[in-house]
């Protein structure tokens, strides 16, 4: 039996989404990049926005979780708000 994916950004609004799921990459500002699961309307999102203003976007959710699957991507976008907020919108 194998693991069902899921969009790391519709787990954060708790909607279990497992449909067109398509692994995208974020990068750091160090240049190292990570891997992170979206369903298609959150990646056409992430084309759209931006990586800035999508985490910037999703801050206050991700913000409001104590404990998640996905630490990793709240832990990048948490860091990209932080450093942006004020600059972007």
């Amino acid at each position: 039996m194998s693991k069902k994916l899921k969009c790391a950004v519709c787990s954060l609004y708790g909607v279990e989404n497992e449909k067109d799921i398509s692994r995208e990459l974020l990068f750091k500002d160090e240049g190292e990049d990570f891997p992170v699961l979206l369903c298609r309307q959150h990646s056409v999102e992430l084309f759209k926005q931006g990586q800035k203003r999508f985490c910037i976007h999703h801050f206050e959710t991700a913000n409001q979780i104590v404990v998640a699957e996905n630490s990793t991507f709240l832990n990048f976008i948490l860091e990209i708000a932080k450093k942006n907020k004020g600059k972007i919108f």
